[in-house]
């Protein structure tokens, strides 16, 4: 995006933090649209913004009462009666409001962006820039610490497409950063953001791509299995170390020497899989384990067991048999049956 030609319109509000206190808004006196830094901020923050692969996405929530952005875009974007420093005010009120006694562990600023380029971008980006300080040299006063925006330790960030948000209400038009504490539940209230999946969800939908990908290649038994295993492994390393997926990394992990069949089946538009999630661990339990019940027995074992032997299918019976019963579950048929 090159913003240089874009139509900028930018505020900055402080977050006073306190240590026994609640956070305190300190409004900037006007817009920053027109100063010679603008353009080089947004510029540097919308590359930061872009390199981030973990990202969640959503649309806004319906419940306007709970969540008052949507109706301070109407009146800013549509109905043109709230202008743009006035909805930058606004939005660091909502903020503060929504903190409540939760306090900010450093002062903090609010960027408000609304960046607009041609008939194709209309991006309004929020997000929390920390306040650092730097050592600096002077003619009058020589070494001195200065404060400055740390872009690159921003945690809370979102990007809303304006323009998606009008033509096409059911589009996952709001994306955040994720992880690190970048999906903190007062900063997703901010934006409104109702996520479009649930972690949960599209975990599931992973490991349903890796077994259908594990049936169209008709792996053998011991292959599919391995597949498994190596997913179980990768994914709870990731969910562990608080890291999203990504198909081409997931491919590249479990299927080195062909990447390319898994990360079709993975992409495939039935699956309709979103990129950039955590692994749920609970979610990977169908990798190492399978479960079924009827309305007389409940059973779940570890793949494993069908290559050890202790759990085998008779296809000609259709049933299962298991072996090296526990003592306890010997003594209790023992005692039920006798």
């Amino acid at each position: 995006m090159e913003t240089s030609t874009s139509t900028l319109q930018l505020a900055l509000h402080r977050l006073r933090a306190h240590p026994h206190g609640p956070t305190q808004v300190e409004f900037a006196q006007q817009e920053l649209s027109g100063v010679a830094m603008a353009n080089p901020l947004i510029e540097r923050f919308s590359a930061f913004y872009a390199a981030k692969q973990s990202k969640g996405f959503g649309r806004f929530d319906a419940d306007d009462a709970s969540f008052p952005l949507p109706a301070l875009l109407r009146r800013h974007v549509l109905e043109q009666r709230l202008d743009f420093f006035s909805l930058s005010k606004e939005l660091a009120t909502l903020l503060i409001s929504l903190l409540g006694d939760e306090a900010l562990a450093e002062d903090q600023h609010l960027l408000v962006a609304r960046v607009r380029h041609g008939e194709t971008v209309d991006f309004l980006f929020l997000a929390l820039i920390p306040e650092a300080h730097g050592i600096s040299l002077s003619t009058e006063q020589g070494l001195c610490t200065s404060p400055y925006l740390d872009l690159d330790g921003i945690r809370l960030a979102a990007r809303i497409d304006l323009r998606a948000w009008q033509q096409d209400a059911d589009s996952r038009y709001v994306s955040f950063l994720k992880g690190r504490g970048g999906d903190a539940e007062f900063f997703k209230r901010l934006i409104a953001c109702q996520d479009a999946a649930a972690p949960r969800k599209e975990t599931q939908k992973l490991i349903d791509g890796i077994a259908q990908y594990a049936d169209t290649e008709q792996l053998a038994p011991e292959a599919r299995s391995q597949l498994f295993e190596d997913a179980h492994r990768y994914l709870e390393t990731l969910s562990e170390t608080d890291t999203p997926w990504h198909v081409e990394q997931v491919a590249q992990a479990l299927s080195p020497d062909a990447p390319q069949g898994l990360s079709q089946a993975l992409r495939h538009e039935d699956l309709d899989l979103q990129d950039g999630c955590i692994p749920d661990r609970r979610a990977l339990r169908p990798l190492l384990r399978l479960k079924a019940a009827a309305p007389h027995w409940k059973l779940e074992f570890n793949r494993s067991g069908l290559r050890s032997g202790d759990v085998l299918y008779d296809r000609g019976q259709d049933r299962i048999v298991l072996s090296n019963l526990p003592e306890d579950l010997r003594r209790a048929l023992q005692l039920e049956l006798r």
